[in-house]
């Protein structure tokens, strides 16, 4: 785990009901929360994609003083790069808890992973 993953958790069922001890020193979030924050994260990674579009080349004429757009690189980049591990590191989270976290359907106990898959499976069925 990197440093910057430290910090993020996120909260199954059994955290909330109490049967499972969390780590003191993480920061803890739904997984709804998660989403919203990811959808966020990717918004801002966006805007900085669509500022390096638009501004890493310019062009002037010969004769002509050149309008610079107002462009750093190295603030891009770094910020891009931050972004990415930010989005990776809650979307890690949230596929080791959709692995772990255990959920009684009906008799069963399912994984959410599990229960992710089957509904595809089922929404695939139900279209035929």
């Amino acid at each position: 785990m990197t440093n910057l993953a430290e910090g993020f958790m996120l909260i199954s069922e059994q955290e909330k009901s109490g049967k499972v001890e969390r780590r003191k020193d993480m920061q803890t979030m739904t997984s709804a929360y998660a989403n919203k924050m990811l959808k966020s994260l990717e918004e801002d990674k966006a805007f900085w994609l669509n500022k390096e579009e638009e501004a890493c080349t310019y062009v002037a004429a010969i004769n002509e003083e050149p309008v610079v757009p107002d462009y750093d690189y190295v603030e891009v980049a770094t910020t891009i790069a931050a972004l990415d591990e930010k989005i990776a590191i809650i979307k890690h989270e949230l596929n080791v808890t959709n692995a772990n976290a255990k959920v009684l359907v009906g008799d069963v106990t399912m994984s959410i992973d599990s229960i992710l898959i089957k509904m595809a499976q089922l929404n695939r069925r139900k279209r035929y």
